[in-house]
C-alpha cells in the first residue's frame, strides 16, 4: 500500500504542476483563455490564474493579454519548445509510472512480495 501512496502523491504533485504549462500551451494555441479553459475543462479565471502563477514562478511575462486574445511574449515564444517538451516528457513518465504501478500493485494482489 505504501508503493501506492507514493505514487499517487508523485502523479498528483506533478499533474498539478504540468497543469499550468498545458494550460499556458493550449491559450497560446488557440488564442483564447476562455477557449483554452473550454479545451481543458476548466474556468477562464482558473486559467488566468494558473497562467499568473506561472508568470510569478518564472518571475518573466509569459502572455500578452489583448481584447483580441492573447499571445505569448518573446520570451515565452524562447521557452515554449522546453515547455512543450516537458509537456511530452511529463506524459512519458505518466504512463510509464502507470506501467510500474499497476505490476506492484499486481505482485501485492497475487501474493508475491
Amino acid at each position: 500500500m505504501i508503493h501506492q501512496t507514493i505514487f499517487d502523491n508523485f502523479a498528483k504533485k506533478n499533474a498539478m504542476e504540468l497543469d499550468r504549462y498545458r494550460a499556458l500551451v493550449c491559450a497560446i494555441e488557440t488564442g483564447s483563455l476562455s477557449a483554452a479553459a473550454e479545451a481543458l475543462q476548466y474556468t477562464p479565471s482558473g486559467v488566468s490564474r494558473m497562467v499568473a502563477a506561472l508568470e510569478e514562478e518564472t518571475g518573466v511575462p509569459l502572455l500578452l493579454r489583448e481584447h483580441s486574445g492573447v499571445r505569448p511574449t518573446k520570451e515565452c515564444e524562447k521557452l515554449l519548445p522546453a515547455i512543450r517538451d516537458l509537456l511530452h516528457a511529463g506524459e512519458s513518465c505518466a504512463q510509464l509510472l502507470a506501467g510500474i504501478k499497476s505490476v506492484i500493485i499486481g505482485r501485492f494482489v497475487n501474493g508475491q512480495t
